[in-house]
């Protein structure tokens, strides 16, 4: 990962928000998925567009195809699917554990801590 500066992160492709985790099988998805879309599901939530953007990467447990359907079920009677421009999506990605070297050393893999422990680096008289 090398030295990290605020205009390395320009380069970062992506972030993935976390709000959960669970084992790769698909009645501990649903199970999760359910959970967070609760407050879409109370009856003083008014009805609103959902899209689902999944990613199935280095898996080989599951397909996209059989997560869609029953997360979907989830919110289908009283919210609509709205693929372009829906207001709420629920992303679920799906992948493999890595091995990675100097996890610690690289602060987790947080960005800014990594930028912030560079920049200190870079303070420090020489």
């Amino acid at each position: 990962m090398g030295e990290l500066t605020v205009a390395g992160l320009a380069k970062t492709s992506r972030l993935i928000p976390i709000q959960n985790t669970c084992f790769v099988n698909l009645e501990d998805i649903v199970v999760m998925a359910k959970k967070l879309v609760q407050p879409l599901l109370e009856d003083t939530f008014p009805a609103t567009t959902f899209a689902l953007a999944v990613k199935v990467r280095n898996c080989d447990k599951l397909s996209r195809d059989a997560i869609i359907p029953p997360i979907a079920a989830l919110l289908g009677g009283k919210h609509k699917v709205d693929l372009k421009d829906a207001e709420y999506t629920i992303v679920v990605e799906v992948f493999k554990v890595r091995v990675v070297k100097d996890y610690n050393k690289l602060k987790r893999y947080n960005l800014q801590a990594l930028t912030q422990m560079n920049i200190d680096k870079q303070e420090q008289p020489q």
